[in-house]
């Protein structure tokens, strides 16, 4: 029999829960929110009732504009189907490989903060499913997975510290160095690892050896949300836009 389940939005469901970690989701622009909203989609279509563990939408700029989030420090609404619980970030642009980390660092140490209070909301989660970024949101999913005891599913759509390749900065080796040994951890913790690609999943078995299960799921595109146009009616739209920017 299914079991009821009931969070503090209010919303009970026969559903079984799935906790998404990313920080980045819709509005926000790029392709982790992408993803991020494609794979919770994804988990809804198949049954679960999705909450989605993010940011406050304020990529890349790192400034949140929308009034409603104004004072707000943590926040939970609905978007169709899916409970969002967003966490306020520290407002940075993201540009460069620091700010980029320290974002991503702040994501996660407020995950823990806000942890008692997350759970609270989405109660009696049966399934964890994290994105990267970056190393950390593999333990993270793996603390709330253990504490939860809930399958613990680790998207790595993006390599790191293989990325680190496009900074090169001082101590680049280092962190390369370290960098493998953590991504070597965070590739064992889940129970599952998810990539998008045939050449990632042979080289991530390749590269760390790991021995969890590694399933393909390529990154799509919602054709509800781009419809088809007809070719003559774009060309004029894009002439039309290209000659009000000129005058």
């Amino acid at each position: 029999m299914p079991v009821m389940s009931r969070s503090n939005s209010g919303k009970s469901s026969l559903a079984p829960i799935a906790l998404l970690i990313s920080m980045y989701f819709p509005p926000e622009p790029g392709g982790g929110a992408t993803t991020a909203f494609n794979r919770a989609s994804i988990l809804n279509k198949i049954g679960y009732s999705v909450f989605v563990l993010c940011g406050f939408p304020s990529y890349p700029s790192g400034k949140v504009s929308e009034e409603k989030y104004k004072g707000k420090f943590f926040y939970v609404e609905e978007m169709g189907d899916l409970t969002i619980i967003r966490l306020r970030l520290l407002p940075l642009k993201s540009k460069g490989f620091l700010r980029r980390f320290i974002i991503y660092l702040n994501f996660n140490l407020l995950t823990l903060l806000w942890m008692p209070k997350i759970l609270r909301i989405s109660l009696n989660t049966q399934l964890v499913y994290a994105l990267a970024p970056i190393l950390f949101s593999s333990l993270i999913g793996f603390l709330y997975s253990k504490i939860t005891r809930s399958l613990f599913i680790y998207e790595v759509s993006a390599f790191w510290p293989e990325e680190l390749e496009a900074f090169k900065s001082r101590g680049y080796f280092i962190l390369l160095h370290l960098g493998k040994l953590f991504a070597k951890i965070s590739y064992i913790l889940p129970d599952m690892l998810v990539v998008i690609s045939h050449n990632a999943e042979k080289y991530v078995t390749a590269n760390y050896n790991t021995k969890r299960q590694i399933h393909v799921m390529p990154i799509g595109v919602d054709p509800a949300r781009y419809p088809p146009r007809e070719k003559e009616y774009s060309r004029k739209e894009l002439i039309e836009k290209i000659y009000c920017l000129r005058f």
